[in-house]
């Protein structure tokens, strides 16, 4: 019965709980800022004047101050929500369409989910099997400057879908999300001073 509870309440925290959502915006001419670091599951949003249009471009063509897309992510005039299934690991170069000639270009730089953020001090979870079918076990590695952990698991779309606080050192933690479908989640734990990410495959 505790388990079936812990579900539904998880389940209900999905609804109003997302991702880290990181701000570009537009003083005038110019992205700010310029150039962002993000992490793999993040998801940006432009908060962009309504005479700006955003275009995922190549290298060679935010280089040369042009505007031809490329397949990714773009925005309607006056900027958008860009999800973490647009963002995947590596730099993304994007310009504003209609001033893309006067230089106004930037960068979304995007860590993979083995990328270490803020450097914490050392804390390792693994997880097994990745692939799975949903089901699968989180292992919590020693951590000297906490007792436990925080987790969430995000999917695709920058959404929790799970959340567990309390995570013991040490120990083994199932997790089911054979509710939540197939496809690529982003499980994150926090122990105090950092965040460390990693992919779990849902088949």
């Amino acid at each position: 019965m505790k388990r079936i509870l812990l579900s539904v309440f998880l389940a209900g925290m999905s609804m109003t709980a997302f991702c880290t959502i990181h701000i570009i915006t537009t003083p005038g001419f110019v992205f700010s800022p310029a150039t962002i670091n993000i992490q793999q599951g993040d998801s940006v949003r432009f908060n962009i004047g309504g005479i700006h249009r955003v275009e995922e471009v190549t290298e060679a063509t935010w280089n040369a101050n042009g505007a031809t897309p490329k397949p990714g992510f773009n925005t309607p005039f006056g900027g958008g929500l860009i999800l973490p299934a647009q963002l995947a690991e590596g730099t993304h170069w994007y310009v504003c369409v209609p001033h893309a000639a006067d230089g106004m270009k930037g960068k979304i730089v995007v860590a993979g989910t083995t990328s270490i953020r803020n450097q914490p001090t050392a804390s390792v979870f693994n997880l097994f099997p990745n692939p799975s079918n949903g089901k699968f076990q989180l292992e919590m590695e020693q951590a000297a400057n906490t007792s436990n952990y925080q987790m969430d698991i995000i999917n695709n779309e920058g959404r929790k879908v799970y959340a567990v606080r309390n995570l013991e050192q040490r120990s083994l933690n199932e997790i089911d999300l054979t509710t939540f479908g197939t496809g690529i989640y982003f499980v994150r734990v926090y122990d105090g001073s950092g965040i460390y990410t990693r992919k779990i495959v849902v088949q």
